[in-house]
């Protein structure tokens, strides 16, 4: 099961929620029947990146950009 959600989250072009922690969460939910695992795994992600979105005082011209480097800088998180 966990190569099998591995391999789905690899395939997909995530610009906000990094495969680790989503493949940790997706594993919760089957593995320990944590019903809400995906669900604060998503919420957790979208607060951490609106503090630091509001923290840099963006405008809309910048939010693409900043998402990829979150998305970056998430994904070197998750893999220490």
């Amino acid at each position: 099961m966990a190569s099998l959600v591995k391999q789905y989250l690899q395939a997909q072009n995530l610009e906000v929620l990094v495969e680790n922690g989503l493949e940790d969460a997706v594993m919760r939910f089957v593995d320990k029947d944590d019903k809400d695992a995906i669900k604060d795994f998503v919420a957790d992600t979208l607060r951490s990146v609106g503090r630091d979105m509001k923290s840099k005082d963006m405008d809309e011209d910048d939010v693409e950009e900043h998402v990829s480097s979150f998305d970056q800088w998430s994904a070197n998180r998750a893999d220490e």
